[in-house]
């Protein structure tokens, strides 16, 4: 049967233009799908944000196929006769289906990644990726495939309507009796053509003075709904090989005058040092609503950490950032990843430090890192090593295959009782650091266990059940030890997992962890502070009574003064001080009264624009922010390092 076409043109333009409407309408279907699946962890207030959101995404789409149909363009742009022959046409809609295939591909698979991250994917994803592609995360692809097979169902359907439509557009012959335009107007009507596309690309006319970027997302939608409005695309390629990710800043006329109302030294109190082991116990996505112990009541799914949590001290615990690879700079180092790219893939994790372990072996603390995955695995290994940790224990060291999960590592249970075995093996003290593994995508748990513990409304509470009985079995297994008594445990999580409470939706609930002191012997309390993951090299410091001074971007939650928390979203600062939620992109702020709008809801930034607590927590944010920016680009991340005016 002869193939009709839904529309032909001799006009150049036209045939490119339909090509940009089909390619923009495939992105906007999936900005969508990305809305609908993902409504649950946006609070849009009202019709005009939805307007404006809409208007946003439209910014953004253009943007985003111009950058990806820039080939595309080109190739129609040369004034050639030839781009009305068969072979110039297959080889355009290769440059067309190739491009447009991968755009739409990448903000699919950010439908279902983004309630892990909560924030776009950038261009710091193919880093990540492809620094732990040997250590499960090849796996950990296939079972992504697996697991959310609808979705590329979906993605393939849009393949088949871009083809579809795609046979069926045409370039036609020029009619008869028409002449065939001349070179030098297709010559400038192709120049047109590449400005129209490089205004897209910068999304707005050359002239201007800055191109689109994320973070003008915030000119549509209040920050934490940014992410309806930027679409993937766009995000990783104007990020892509970003080595300006971090800038450096004058909110204040000089650092000194910054440090003055932030400063990350903390000079050591301790005089008589108390000679205690500790171990740091990271528990994987174990958001605190899981926890019934500090859940304000919701359901439980950790029966032995409610049962722990009356020997602890408790604190409002926070991570600083989404993911884990972003934990262990902030818990070893006092370092957030208050930037595009985590700390550890970052261009500046060469940078002089001094890390708890590496103080710690200074006062003869032998160390050692327990991580159940692949060796490799988000190069803790490489990052244990270069923050001075003797010994690391991963997937390779402990040897038995019949524990695997089949994807990520070994289960939680058997590792953890290996973990125990290899602390008794350490000379006191010592600092060793257990990570489990066990309640991470795919959410595998050994099939003896299988229907044992309680579930939920998302796949991870059964295994965060299994990861609580593993810790169980931890804790049993290390007070059967000479050691136990004179031992500090900690126990966190590395970063929140898919929320379904409002309250862990919202800014304010997203970053909510367990953070707890656990020694055996000592009063339980519990502590209104806030104890993020920058706070815990001070805090330590401080517990053991060393004199040792630090540098971290948190404080020590056992001397006086105000508790915070700080975190980097995406594209804006977020900081939580003295009762509001504060973020910031660089140019605006939201403020928030938690007290009055838990939630973070109603910005009430106009309103507050002369109070005192609200100045100074602008200010307070704006020196955190520019201490670290230029901290980090001179190299000055010890307590000894030069000042600022003889560092640069």
């Amino acid at each position: 049967m002869k193939r009709g076409y839904i529309i032909g043109t001799h006009r150049v333009t036209l045939y490119v233009l339909y090509h940009f409407l089909l390619a923009l309408v495939l992105l906007l279907a999936t900005q969508a799908i990305f809305a609908i699946v993902n409504h649950g962890l946006f609070d849009v207030a009202s019709a005009q944000e939805i307007g404006t959101i809409l208007l946003g995404n439209m910014h953004y789409g253009i943007s985003g196929t111009c950058m990806f149909l820039a080939p595309f363009v080109i190739l129609y742009s040369l004034p050639l006769r030839a781009r009305w022959r068969r072979g110039y046409t297959i080889a355009g809609r290769w440059l067309f289906g190739i491009p447009t295939g991968v755009m739409l591909a990448v903000n699919m698979i950010d439908v279902p990644y983004y309630q892990w991250t909560l924030r776009r994917m950038a261009g710091d994803i193919f880093g990540y990726v492809g620094a732990n592609f040997d250590g499960g995360m090849s796996d950990l692809l296939g079972e992504f495939v697996t697991g959310f097979w609808y979705y590329f169902l979906i993605y393939f359907a849009f393949i088949f309507i871009m083809v579809w439509t795609l046979r069926r557009i045409a370039l036609t012959p020029v009619p008869d009796g028409r002449r065939q335009p001349s070179t030098w107007l297709s010559a400038l009507t192709g120049v047109l053509m590449l400005a129209l596309t490089l205004t897209g690309i910068r999304g707005g006319w050359i002239v201007q003075h800055k191109p689109l970027a994320p973070i003008d997302a915030c000119r549509y939608a209040r920050s934490s709904n940014t992410a309806l409005v930027v679409n993937t695309p766009f995000s990783i390629v104007r990020t892509l090989g970003n080595t300006t990710a971090v800038k450096r800043l004058n909110y204040f006329d000089t650092d000194e005058e910054a440090e003055q109302i932030f400063s990350p030294i903390h000079s050591g109190q301790g005089n008589t040092p108390r000679q205690l082991n500790v171990v740091l116990v990271i528990l994987e996505s174990f958001s605190e609503e899981y926890i019934g112990a500090i859940n304000g009541g919701l359901v439980s799914y950790t029966p032995f950490l409610d049962s722990l949590a009356q020997y602890c001290q408790i604190y409002q615990g926070r991570a600083n950032g989404k993911r884990s690879i972003e934990s262990l700079p902030a818990l070893m180092l006092g370092i957030p990843s208050l930037m595009d790219e985590p700390y550890i893939t970052s261009s500046f994790s060469l940078n002089k430090t001094q890390s708890l372990p590496g103080i710690l072996k200074r006062h003869g603390y032998e160390s050692a890192f327990f991580h159940g995955a692949y060796n490799g695995s988000m190069n803790f290994d490489g990052f244990a090593k270069m923050i001075g940790i003797d010994h690391y224990y991963g997937m390779t060291e402990y040897g038995d295959p019949k524990d695997f999960d089949g994807t990520w590592g070994i289960f939680d249970e058997p590792f953890l009782q290996y973990s125990v075995r290899k602390m008794g093996e350490m000379r006191e003290p010592f600092f060793a650091t257990v990570y489990t593994i066990s309640s991470h995508h795919p959410y595998t748990i050994p099939p003896p266990y299988k229907g044992r513990f309680r579930k939920g409304p998302q796949p991870i509470q059964e295994p965060v059940g299994y990861s609580d009985y593993a810790v169980q079995k931890f804790f049993e297994a290390a007070s059967r030890m000479p050691w136990y008594q004179n031992t500090l445990f900690v126990i966190t999580a590395d970063h929140s997992a898919q929320p379904v409470d409002t309250r862990y939706k919202a800014p304010s609930g997203m970053y909510n962890v367990p953070m707890w002191l656990f020694h055996p012997g000592d009063d339980a309390t519990r502590s209104d502070q806030l104890f993020q993951h920058a706070d815990l090299l001070p805090t330590l410091l401080d517990y053991l009574q060393l004199s040792d001074s630090c540098c971290a971007f948190g404080r020590s939650a056992l001397r006086d003064g105000t508790s915070f928390h700080i975190a980097y979203p995406g594209d804006y600062y977020q900081l939580t001080r003295k009762g509001e939620l504060i973020t910031f992109n660089g140019t605006r702020f939201e403020v928030f009264d938690l007290e009055s709008d838990p939630l973070a809801q109603h910005d009430i930034a106009n309103q507050k624009e002369s109070d005192p607590v609200t100045t100074e927590n602008k200010q307070f944010l704006k020196a955190l922010v520019q201490q670290y920016n230029n901290r980090i680009i001179d190299n000055r991340l010890t307590p000894d390092a030069p000042q600022a005016s003889t560092a640069r």
